[in-house]
């Protein structure tokens, strides 16, 4: 008696659940030449329900909102359908209940405007599609890469989105992937009668790059492999290490981070590598290396005139080419390009004699020699003169003898000093400075 108490109560309900059938949407269709004209439904959306004829005026209806001014569906006897109104450009749900099929949801769009008319049409569904199990998979953007795993068989289906097929059930991991996409998963059950349709929006794993540097022919690396610089490109995201090398300057090791808020524009200096100079003596083979002697000497790197202590110049200089230029008294003016290659630069200054340097240094001393001796001259003939002036007011005979000593030490001096000077002078004239 409990026995059929509880199959009576308990699986007889089950089983009749178990069995109703089931609608499927046919179709949903916007009606373009029938617009509502009752002026109350200005900011209504209509939206029409066929179904079969033995069913359709026993269906009833729930939404997930409101009615449209509160007014509940309406069957249409003249056109066997039913008529609702739902609020425009409101998302929302409408359950349609039937006794003897599943309930069916029906997705009413926030796209749908005002007083526009939406047609939908429902049907049963057939033994095949009751038996039927339908997957889809769409990807945003398409072409993705599909990767389905059948827990039942354990076999794996690799393939391109859009996919559809018929021949999976039970439960499957699905994976969505592309390049430069971040992949999507989902693990589904699928059942007898339904049909699954799966949209997949990837985002984007990229991100906009533009580096350069200055000067903009040094090599660039990321991660170790070259690229071109300048950069502009997209890149997926992560971390990447970053290499500039140049001749003659300081390579750059840096790192940069592409990520959905980050967008890598740079433009990346480098600086020349500098270096001082160390002048010396002309190497010979096994000895010592040797200072330059730029002692009285004005040494010019380009157009700037250096300092230099202890035969190193006091400032740094680019890697690379210069003019270099020494000049020192007697000596020929050494002009050479050097080029700095190290942190410290030996240059080797090989100084020679310059003859006409030296006569001109030696006739210039012998003019400045006799001018002086004819100048000496004239000074004593001025003091004689003047103390002969003053030998003759002498008021006494002691300042007189010593007046008269200093006239006459004075006119002997006098020509010697004028004679020699002039000598000199004429003999540094003659000097020929080109011989």
């Amino acid at each position: 008696m409990k026995k059929i108490l509880f199959t009576l109560f308990v699986l007889l309900p089950f089983l009749s659940l178990a069995q109703r059938k089931e609608f499927v949407v046919l179709e949903k269709n916007q009606v373009l030449d029938n617009v509502i004209r009752d002026s109350k439904y200005e900011n209504a959306v209509a939206i029409w329900i066929y179904a079969p004829l033995a069913h359709i005026e026993y269906l009833k209806f729930e939404t997930s909102w409101s009615w449209f001014l509160n007014e509940p569906p309406k069957y249409d006897t003249l056109n066997s359908r039913w008529q609702v109104y739902v609020p425009s450009l409101q998302k929302q749900k409408i359950k349609i209940i039937s006794k003897e099929h599943q309930d069916i949801i029906l997705e009413i769009d926030n796209y749908f405007l005002q007083k526009s008319t939406w047609k939908y049409e429902i049907r049963e569904k057939s033994q095949s599609e009751l038996n039927r199990i339908r997957l889809t998979v769409n990807s945003d953007p398409g072409e993705a890469t599909l990767l389905i795993k059948d827990g039942k068989t354990t076999k794996a289906i690799s393939d391109k989105t859009p996919y559809s097929t018929e021949n999976l059930s039970g439960k499957v991991a699905i994976t969505v992937s592309k390049e430069n996409f971040f992949s999507k998963d989902t693990l589904l059950q699928l059942d007898k009668g339904k049909d699954y349709t799966l949209n997949f929006k990837l985002d984007s794993a990229v991100n906009r790059v533009d580096i350069i540097s200055t000067p903009s022919d040094a090599k660039m690396f990321f991660n170790n492999k070259e690229v071109s610089n300048p950069f502009n490109d997209y890149l997926p995201f992560g971390v990447y290490s970053l290499k500039l090398m140049k001749e003659n300057y300081e390579e750059i090791n840096s790192s940069f981070t592409v990520s959905k808020e980050n967008k890598v524009q740079s433009t990346i200096p480098m600086s020349k590598k500098m270096g001082t100079i160390t002048f010396v003596k002309p190497q010979q083979q096994g000895a010592d290396v040797e200072i330059a002697d730029l002692k009285g000497a004005e040494v010019k790197i380009g157009q700037e005139v250096v300092q230099v202590l202890n035969g190193t110049t006091l400032n740094k200089f680019p890697y690379g080419q210069h003019n270099l230029e020494v000049q020192k008294n007697n000596f020929a003016t050494i002009e050479k390009l050097i080029t700095i290659r190290s942190e410290n630069e030996s240059v080797e200054l090989n100084f020679k004699k310059d003859l006409a340097k030296s006569k001109r240094s030696t006739k210039g001393v012998l003019i400045g020699l006799g001018l002086g001796g004819i100048g000496a001259g004239l000074y004593l003939m001025q003091s004689a003169n003047k103390n002969y002036e003053a030998y003759k007011k002498a008021t006494s005979s002691s300042e007189a003898s010593s007046l008269r000593k200093q006239v006459e030490a004075a006119d002997k001096m006098a020509p010697i000093t004028m004679g020699i000077g002039g000598l000199t002078a004429v003999f540094g004239i003659t000097i020929n400075v080109n011989k």
